[in-house]
């Protein structure tokens, strides 16, 4: 578990609090070596959010990750997922709506759009091609060649280095 993309997740409210001591206890299995999550990790149920949420910071602090803006962090959980949808590892219409949540949990924060919508966000034909899914049955031929297109575009929206 990429510890970036956690704080990025933690930053946008896509980490529950209650969440939080089984996030802490996973990460020191993996050999993340933090006091603040060994203490979240056996942390009571009944601790408060609060508490979770100030060790969960902590522990990410002592592993020298900064808790991101909602912008930055919307931005570095979309390139994340075009590139698990470039390389893959993740289905291209889940991967194109994870992207889609994404925009919509930050619209207020972005500038407002030229011509497209998500084009502020670097995803105009993404949300193009999502939305387009809608109007195909899943075992429609167009419908593959839609999830080809949007591999395409992830592998621009991740950037060089995906596959």
């Amino acid at each position: 578990m990429n510890l970036r993309l956690l704080a990025a997740r933690y930053a946008l409210g896509m980490l529950p609090s209650d969440d939080l001591p089984g996030t802490a206890t996973y990460l020191l299995v993996e050999g993340v070596d933090s006091p603040s999550l060994a203490c979240l990790a056996g942390s009571a149920r009944c601790d408060s959010p609060a508490e979770r949420r100030e060790l969960f910071e902590a522990g990410l602090k002592e592993c020298a990750v900064a808790i991101p803006g909602r912008l930055e962090a919307a931005h570095k959980l979309k390139t994340h997922f075009a590139g698990e949808v470039a390389q893959e590892k993740l289905d291209p219409a889940r991967g194109a709506a994870k992207i889609v949540d994404l925009y919509h949990a930050v619209y207020e924060l972005l500038p407002p759009s030229e011509n497209y919508a998500g084009e502020s966000f670097g995803i105009g034909s993404l949300l193009g091609l999502y939305y387009s899914l809608d109007d195909l049955a899943s075992d429609d031929p167009r419908y593959r060649d839609v999830g080809s297109e949007i591999v395409r575009e992830c592998r621009r929206i991740a950037g060089p280095g995906i596959v």
